[in-house]
């Protein structure tokens, strides 16, 4: 029986990929069935590896191929295991002579992430790139410099606007109701600014949604097409949410010193707080891959995990990781410190998540129960009911949302604990 031969996919879409690594890495990319795109981030190593596959050949290959490539007979086990146990499967080999489209496409994966636990789509590709060529120049350099300045103006307006008292005194449902649609109207101009950034810099497959990150709700862009553009460039992208979201800032406040309205006070107010709260680096928000891309580390959590695994493996005596040297010394320090800033972190989320849980089960929704069953309908403004029944609703989907979370963590935490120590 004649040996199989084996050659790179020729469908692949291969760069290199720009991050602060001290050996370089390579994007790789390639379409699955269901017309997404996977991508693949490959050492350096690997990527000579699959190299050695331009000209079909057996996997077993060994001696001369072996010296070739600059490795020795005693790699060649590895080599076959990474062969089996990743090239293959991910489709950057097949076979020679497989000329199918389905043999030749990457695997189906998760449509999303497994932070993610609900993505509701909210504008498909089509509107949103209607929308972002059209907002894209709002981040031409010579736009982008004077709107700071307002936005930074505006800011300024907010706090001394806040320091005056009285100002939300007389607020209603229906102020309060619309106070929401204006920050909801904000949180989607977010998203719409890293879709018109992303589309300056290329991208012309964004959508928007919504969906639960760990215990929040939240609006994303679909931004995944930008891990082949440069750092600069996904930094660009990572700060034009804030950017737009800051000019919607600017245009409430400039609304409310023409009119007066306490609502367009509280919404300019709210969608300062989603600023602040979107530049958190300790969540997977916009202040995470900014500072991701700023330190050229792309995923920065993963890597912080892996910085304190091997300071306790070096704690303890044991050989270092093989990845624990990808960075220079200084980015390494600052991933171990912000690995054990995560942890604080996230161990303070929690315990607000027990407490909100808790608080809301006992208190929040017995009271708006209440509240509910004891009023007169006939008595209130479809305002006031639609703010009881919204706010009953909220809390609900809260406190299933945050069940949730803290049962998959206690789960997560129980595994953990019941998997054997491995002893070196």
């Amino acid at each position: 029986m004649s040996e199989i031969l084996y050659q790179i996919n020729p469908t692949l879409r291969i760069q290199r990929f720009d991050e602060a690594a001290v050996v370089p890495r390579w994007l790789y990319e390639l379409d699955d069935p269901a017309g997404r795109v996977q991508r693949l981030v490959v050492s350096s190593a690997m990527h000579r590896l699959l190299g050695a596959f331009e000209s079909p050949r057996p996997l077993a290959w060994s001696g001369q191929d072996l010296l070739r490539g600059g490795w020795s007979d005693a790699d060649a086990p590895m080599l076959r295991k990474l062969l089996d146990e990743r090239c293959l499967p991910a489709r950057l080999l097949i076979a020679q002579g497989e000329l199918s489209d389905e043999s030749r496409q990457a695997p189906v994966q998760a449509r999303r992430p497994g932070y993610m636990s609900l993505m509701l789509p909210v504008l498909g590709v089509s509107a949103v790139g209607r929308l972002a060529s059209r907002l894209q120049k709002v981040f031409h350099p010579w736009v982008m410099v004077p709107a700071v300045i307002v936005i930074v103006v505006a800011m300024v307006a907010l706090m001394a606007a806040l320091s005056r008292d009285g100002q939300f005194a007389a607020l209603g449902s229906r102020d309060v109701l619309m106070a929401i649609g204006l920050g909801g109207l904000g949180v989607l101009l977010h998203e719409l600014g890293h879709a018109a950034a992303a589309w300056r810099c290329g991208a012309r497959s964004v959508s928007i949604g919504v969906g639960w990150y760990v215990c929040f709700p939240v609006a994303y862009a679909e931004l995944s097409e930008t891990w082949r553009m440069t750092r600069r460039q996904r930094v660009l992208i990572d700060v034009a949410g804030i950017h737009m979201q800051g000019l919607w800032v600017a245009t409430l406040m400039t609304w409310h010193a023409a009119s007066g309205e306490a609502v367009l006070l509280v919404a300019a107010l709210s969608s300062a707080l989603s600023i602040l709260w979107n530049m958190n680096p300790l969540l997977r928000m916009d202040g995470y891959w900014l500072l991701s891309d700023l330190l050229g580390i792309p995923n920065l959590r993963e890597a912080a995990k892996a910085s304190l695994a091997d300071f306790v493996r070096r704690r303890r005596g044991r050989a270092e990781h093989a990845s624990a040297s990808r960075f220079g010394p200084r980015t390494t320090a600052f991933v171990l410190v912000y690995g054990a800033l995560s942890i604080v972190f996230f161990a303070w989320m929690i315990v607000a998540a027990c407490r909100y849980f808790g608080d809301a089960a006992l208190h929040a929704i017995p009271a708006l129960a209440q509240r509910l069953w004891s009023s007169e309908w006939s008595q209130m403004g479809a305002a006031d009911r639609g703010l009881l029944l919204g706010g009953l609703c909220w809390q609900l989907l809260m406190v299933v949302v945050l069940g949730r979370f803290l049962l998959m963590t206690l789960m997560r935490g129980w595994r953990n604990r019941s998997m054997p120590m491995r002893t070196a």
